[in-house]
């Protein structure tokens, strides 16, 4: 069975997104920190400290921030990214949409302060 006008144009277009995405991908996330690294964060140049138990060291995660529209087509991959930042002390999560980290310290665990 032959190819028709039609499913040329979606292959090609296809194949011509897929770098696009994974470069949007990349961008969103950005530069992630070291595995299991505790920091502590300034956001717009305001230090961030634990809503719940006052704690000044976070692990940082990033997430997808799902929205109706994109899931419910299933295309998780379009949703924006979001970054997500773990209290140490009691695990409470600060979330984020674009974050401006203007300064992070990071803190090893031997030097930290309870």
């Amino acid at each position: 069975m032959a190819l028709q006008n039609s499913d040329i144009v979606v292959l090609v277009v296809f194949l011509l997104l897929i770098p696009l995405l994974f470069y949007k991908r990349k961008r969103q996330i950005g530069n992630p920190w070291e595995p299991g690294m505790s920091a502590r964060v300034s956001i717009n140049s305001h230090p961030l400290s634990c809503q719940i138990c006052k704690c000044n060291y976070f692990y940082k995660r990033e997430a997808l921030i799902p929205t109706t529209f994109v899931s419910f087509f299933s295309l998780a991959f379009f949703n924006q990214s979001g970054s997500a930042y773990v209290c140490q002390s009691c695990g409470f999560i600060h979330w984020f949409s674009r974050p401006k980290e203007t300064c992070v310290e990071p803190i090893s665990e031997r030097s930290r302060e309870f």
